[in-house]
C-alpha cells in the first residue's frame, strides 16, 4: 500500500488515487492515540482530531486533495 504523498503541519497533501492510502493512515493513527492513553475527538474521512488523555495539547489531521 503506497503511503499519503506528503505530511507536512498535520495535512496529508495526496493525488485522488492515493485518498484511501491516506484515510487508512487517519484510521492507523485514531488507533495509535487511543492505545496510547490519548483521546479522539473528532474521525471523519478527511479529518481527525485528537488530544492528550488530560485534554490538552489538541492536534489536527486533515485530508487534502491536490489535483
Amino acid at each position: 500500500m503506497e503511503q499519503a504523498k506528503i505530511y507536512k503541519n498535520g495535512i496529508f497533501y495526496v493525488e485522488r488515487d492515493t485518498l484511501d492510502n491516506a484515510q487508512w493512515e487517519l484510521e492507523c493513527l485514531s488507533r495509535s492515540w487511543r492505545k496510547n492513553g490519548g483521546i479522539v475527538i473528532e474521525h471523519t474521512d478527511n479529518k481527525l482530531i485528537v488530544c492528550e488523555g488530560t485534554g490538552e495539547g489538541e492536534q489536527i489531521f486533515t485530508i487534502k486533495i491536490i489535483e
